[in-house]
């Protein structure tokens, strides 16, 4: 029988040792060496969702600016109301005449419209919400106010930038005489209240910022078309007259025209003075507010601007209607169902700039649904 050697022994040992590890050699990790490093796939992400959501930004104005927020949100409140009151109570006194305005159904709606726009941002903002969300709401109602206060303080100017015929609501007056009443106190008050409110606004809009953590992004093209065409519209409208006369005559010659007794309210190119300057400037804010709405960067100030801007032109559209029915001498013109248009054009960009969704790549490029 053989004997083994110490020799012998130790060669076995490491032999043995040798067939136990692995042949390739391991990466500091504990890795093989030339294997292929694998990314697990990332989970697809959900945009974040869209909220109208209160005041988050902090504040660098020493305290002053959520301060003047709520001043502003006060401020568009009576200014709302005081406009609504103002249908309602006589509005004039012309020649004895006393004149009010007409009370229907489109009326009432008008002024629904006036209140759930104006009022209800400026409760938002009273209340510390919303932020540019609803200082954009009050935008338009805010804007044209400064044409609208011009024209209410010439409806009691001196006779001599009258015409022949005042029209009021609609009816045509000939006067010599023009004294304002409750309802013209309360219309001035109220649009001097807006103004105001918008003034304050934009003071404290740098400072105020809302949470708002989805962009525009590939919806802004459709937005700043609905906010501009909607804008040009509106200008067009305004410059027209507000009613037509439902009397015309036609010549042998076959041309048909108004009879020249027959008296129409004139556009802003046919006033006078303060009424003229006020007609103008109320026709071409419409365009600039549009405009303003197309080149605001967060989606919910957008929101805003179209359902203010919305709100507006079917305010105004609304009231136009109301002189008309029920009016034999007129028919509804161009104006109406120019306001119309663009009440419609703009509640659609409201809606699309809240549903559309865009595809992106997002970070370390993962897609994105947004909103």
């Amino acid at each position: 029988m053989a004997s083994t050697t110490p020799r012998a022994g130790k060669q076995a040992a490491k032999a043995k040792s040798a067939g136990a590890r692995p042949t390739g050699r391991k990466s500091a990790k504990g890795r093989p060496a030339g294997a292929v490093r694998r990314t697990p796939p990332r989970p697809k992400q959900s945009a974040p969702e869209l909220t109208f959501g209160t005041l988050i930004a902090p504040d660098r104005s020493g305290g002053w600016a959520p301060m003047v927020m709520r001043a502003a949100g006060a401020l568009a409140v009576v200014g709302a109301v005081a406009l609504v009151v103002g249908q309602y109570t006589p509005y004039a006194d012309l020649s004895g005449q006393t004149v009010t305005a007409p009370v229907s159904v489109l009326s009432v709606l008008a002024q629904l419209v006036l209140l759930t726009v104006v009022a209800g941002a400026g409760v938002l903002l009273a209340i510390g919400r919303a932020g540019r969300a609803a200082m954009s709401a009050l935008l338009a109602f805010g804007a044209t106010a400064v044409g609208s206060l011009m024209l209410a303080i010439f409806q009691t100017s001196s006779i001599p930038e009258h015409p022949t015929t005042d029209f009021y609501f609609g009816k045509g007056y000939e006067t010599t005489s023009i004294t304002g009443l409750t309802g013209h106190t309360l219309t001035v008050a109220g649009q001097g209240a807006l103004v105001v409110a918008l003034i304050l606004c934009a003071i404290c809009w740098p400072r105020i910022e809302d949470n708002d953590p989805v962009p525009l992004e590939g919806a802004r093209v459709g937005v700043a078309l609905a906010s501009v065409g909607a804008g040009i519209i509106g200008l067009i409208a305004f410059y027209n007259p507000p009613v037509f006369p439902a009397v015309r005559v036609t010549k042998p010659d076959g041309i048909t025209e108004v009879p020249v007794d027959v008296q129409v309210p004139a556009g802003p190119g046919g006033m006078l003075g303060l009424g003229r300057a006020g007609g103008i400037t109320f026709m071409v804010t419409v365009l600039i507010v549009g405009v303003l709405i197309a080149f605001l960067l967060a989606r919910t100030s957008v929101i805003g601007g179209l359902v203010g801007l919305s709100g507006f032109f079917a305010y105004e559209a609304l009231l136009n209607f109301r002189d008309v029915i029920g009016n034999p001498d007129f028919v509804a013109g161009v104006r109406s169902y120019l306001l119309a248009a663009a009440t419609v054009i703009t509640a659609a960009g409201a809606v699309y700039a809240t549903l559309t969704r865009r595809r992106r790549t997002g970070p370390l490029g993962a897609e994105t649904d947004e909103i």
